[in-house]
């Protein structure tokens, strides 16, 4: 194990012409008083096992003489932006000795090539990278080669004075580690830190740790608003203050975590004045004695690599169990959360956490609304091309992607099962939903109807045009976090229209990895990711596309509640929706019933997906002549799920956890109501608490009025209200009597309540069944709800005429002009 404490690293800063000889250096215990920048005082502990051998370098400390040199032109570069004709007195202390050093400095005029960047990262065997920048970076290659670098044990001084690297090195650090800036940094404006209260304009002191160095000014700093946030505290370790009293260098020291094999990062706030002019004394001593510092921490600590690889990381997807699955679809521990023919982010990291376990399986970086404009800006280039493609040949590209979706119907399936929470075949089952609608998709693409009228006017056609309409923007919710954007997806594209995808905040993955698959056919094809963007984000995204005009229609799945603002802020606009909201959705059993077939069914619909499908049934209404046996045959179904609850991808299991831990307490919450109301738990009621995840019992609740509010509220759990009716008439108005309409089901071998039921005077759903329970549609029917459930058909049937503009189009090709209802007007 390999531990160098914050006293140790202080320590070694602070010693002075120390010689450390190559060994392999035994397990001891070391406290020491030692002195830093600002005279403190510290001590701790470290203990220190280092099985490698190096070649011994003496440490010095910061004075006036080390950082001697005589440069005479460091504005001169060479290919690889190394000072042409340095003489760095390096060698005369032996501080430098076998180190590469690259100063990169980026200028508006010269950008950096990518060749060369690789090329003095990859191939100089450089043990530090410094990084400067005093104009613009539009190299996008030096992020992620920085981040390869370093990762492999490379050493890296950050330093920036100016607006555009601030932006650049947060990315770096953002991706490494999830720390953003807090304060504003543009021009002259004032910096603020909410931390520390700290407010200052462009000058914040002088640095005090180097000696013999004057007027070093500090304009837009790195350093100091990084270290301001509660996250960098935690992470980079302060060892020298400027003038005001706060950070103005601090170091990264991946060791004293021992989860990685990574190198020292050095960050420092920058200057500007000597660095604009770059002055040749006092910016190479400078140079000297900030290289100095970091060599400290510039060689990769052997042992650290052998923790890392024995599965050190808290994220599962470094566990052998799940890594080959989800390194199959293109998943790392960190993932970018925008495409739009390119992956990007510059959000908030988020983790993608395991209903199962409430582990994390891998992190997420979001999409911002800047990312969220930049990908409207390539779906709508996008759609420019693609609405001029024949729709047969649009089908043909939904044809592969289905057969994409097909060589990864077993990986895709496990990773939602894995984040979703639903048991391994419903995972599998919700991507072969996909692929089925891709398979519909491209029929329809040969098939699309427009009608051919006959018009009173002679000599004239009265005809139908369907055109699509743009660019669909889907918000999908976690229950399908892959088949719903499926259906919506696969009808737009054959429709000509291009789609903007917002999965689940908490189904970040899934939908990475749905779209990494869809990009390989787009790339196969030539075709712009603006086709299939996407982006993962909160409620800012949403808000945003529903506002946004360039987007005409908007498929939003998700609760009444946040439905009924979606329809409002689109309809604002004079856009369109497709809603998918809530279903408290029922089952009747009257007495001629065939219970062989009911009571599966009722077990299915209530605890399949641990009740958090929309189709889930949530009431139970059963005729007074056979309610005790349906639920004395319900008890013994409910009994045998409990040998059968488990993780997701456990043989034989049937029964998962509820997605979140919310989940759990509204299930709580729920029952507690119950209670309030005078209803009686007649099965479950309680919570797994010797499983890790989120694990409750399916619970059935009698006793209830029908028309009580908790029966009329939609609890996303599995809790099945069961009421008893006197007659088909009673069970229908119960039916119908709440807010939502999405499924229902009768199970009935009586004819005329058979018909009654799907007629006028039957059920007001948009799914009406009839012996078989109120989940598992198919997609070949339109897939939607009336009410409050929306009034939204998706999947299909004609539902295709959503995603599409309709012209009623009057040709004459005559040399008369008839007008219509025999008008004359001359």
């Amino acid at each position: 194990m390999v531990a160098i404490t914050r006293a140790r690293l202080a320590q070694q800063l602070q010693s002075s012409n120390k010689t450390t000889k190559a060994r392999s250096i035994k397990t001891k215990v070391t406290k020491k008083k030692i002195r830093t920048a600002k005279q403190r005082t510290a001590s701790s502990t470290a203990i220190t096992t280092d099985n490698s051998t190096t070649t011994s370098v003496p440490l010095q400390a910061y004075n006036e003489v080390i950082g001697k040199s005589n440069i005479t032109n460091a504005l001169a570069y060479d290919c690889h932006w190394n000072p042409v004709g340095r003489e760095y007195d390096l060698g005369r202390d032996g501080v430098f000795i076998g180190f590469n050093i690259l100063i990169a400095q980026f200028h508006i005029e010269q950008r950096f090539d990518d060749a060369a960047m690789k090329k003095s990262i990859n191939e100089l065997e450089m043990k530090v990278a410094w990084i400067i920048s005093s104009l613009c970076i539009e190299n996008r290659n030096i992020i992620s080669s920085l981040t390869t670098f370093h990762s492999n044990g490379g050493a890296v001084f950050l330093f920036a004075d100016n607006p555009p690297y601030i932006c650049h090195a947060n990315e770096f650090l953002e991706k490494k580690f999830g720390i953003t800036f807090d304060g504003c940094y543009k021009d002259t404006e004032t910096m603020t830190y909410a931390d520390n209260g700290h407010e200052g304009k462009g000058q914040f002191g002088q640095h005090e740790i180097f000696t013999g160095i004057k007027n070093l000014y500090e304009g837009h700093t790195i350093c100091h608003p990084v270290y301001s946030t509660k996250v960098s505290r935690k992470v980079f370790l302060p060892i020298a203050t400027a003038g005001d009293g706060n950070t103005c260098i601090a170091v990264y020291d991946p060791s004293s975590s021992l989860t990685s094999n990574e190198g020292r990062i050095c960050l420092d706030c920058g200057f500007t004045k000597l660095f604009m002019e770059w002055d040749s004394a006092g910016t190479a001593r400078y140079i000297v004695n900030a290289n100095s510092l970091l060599m400290l921490f510039s060689s990769p600590l052997t042992t650290l690599s052998v923790m890392a690889s024995t599965g050190s990381s808290k994220y599962l997807i470094s566990n052998s169990a799940y890594k080959p699955f989800l390194q199959e679809l293109g998943l790392e521990e960190e993932n970018l959360g925008v495409f739009d023919g390119k992956w990007f982010a510059s959000g908030e990291f988020v983790d993608s956490i395991s209903p199962a376990t409430n582990e994390p399986i891998a992190r997420v970086r979001q999409g911002t609304v800047e990312d969220y404009n930049r990908i409207v800006e390539s779906s709508s280039k996008a759609y420019q091309m693609w609405m001029n493609i024949p729709a047969p040949k649009r089908g043909d590209i939904v044809r592969q992607i289905g057969d994409e979706l097909r060589k990864n119907l077993q990986s895709l399936g496990k990773l939602i099962s894995m984040e979703m929470g639903k048991i391994l075949p419903e995972g599998v089952g919700e991507v072969q939903e996909f692929v089925d609608i891709c398979d519909y998709a491209v029929g329809l693409s040969r098939m699309f109807e427009g009608k051919v009228l006959p018009s009173e006017r002679p000599g004239h056609i009265l005809m139908e045009q369907w055109n699509p309409l743009g660019i669909i923007g889907v918000i999908s919710a976690f229950n399908f976090p892959c088949a719903v954007f499926g259906w919506n997806q696969a009808i737009a594209l054959v429709c000509g229209n291009v789609t903007l995808w917002k999965g689940a905040p908490t189904t970040p993955l899934t939908s990475i990895a749905t779209t990494k698959i869809i990009e390989r056919v787009l790339t196969r094809n030539s075709l712009p990711g603006g086709l299939s963007s996407m982006i993962c984000g909160g409620t800012d995204i949403g808000k945003s596309m529903c506002e946004d005009k360039r987007i005409p229609l908007v498929s939003f799945t998700g609760s009444c509640q946040v439905g009924k603002q979606v329809a409002q802020t689109v309809q604002a606009r004079f856009g369109k929706t497709i809603l998918e909201l809530g279903g408290n959705n029922c089952i009747v059993i009257m007495d001629d019933a065939d219970l062989s077939l009911a009571i599966p069914a009722v077990f299915f619909a209530a605890v399949g997906t641990a009740g958090q499908r929309c189709t889930t049934a949530r009431r139970l209404i059963v005729q007074e002549g056979i309610y005790d046996e349906v639920l004395s045959g319900l008890r013994r179904a409910y009994e045998q799920i409990e040998s059968r609850v488990g993780e997701p991808f456990e043989e034989n299991v049937l029964y998962g956890p509820l997605h979140t831990k919310q989940s759990v307490q509204m299930y709580q919450q729920a029952l507690e109501e119950v209670k309030k109301q005078g209803g009686k738990i007649f099965y479950g009621g309680n919570l797994y608490t010797e499983r890790k995840g989120n694990y409750v019992q399916p619970t059935i609740v009698t006793d209830l009025k029908h028309d009580s509010s908790i029966v009329h509220q939609e609890t996303f759990a599995p809790i099945l209200y069961v009421l008893k009716c006197k007659s088909f008439e009673e069970a229908v108005k119960w039916n119908n009597e709440v807010d939502q309409g999405l499924s229902s089901s009768i199970f009935t071998t009586n004819p005329e309540f058979l018909f009654k039921w799907l007629g006028p005077n039957g059920s007001d759903c948009g799914i009406v069944n009839v012996n078989i329970p109120t989940s598992g549609a198919e997609i070949g029917g339109a897939f939607g709800g009336e009410k409050h459930t929306g009034g939204g058909r998706e999947s299909g049937s004609d539902s295709w005429k959503q995603y599409m503009r309709r012209s009623t189009c009057t040709i004459n090709y005559s040399k008369q002009l008839p007008l219509a209802q025999g008008i004359k007007f001359a």
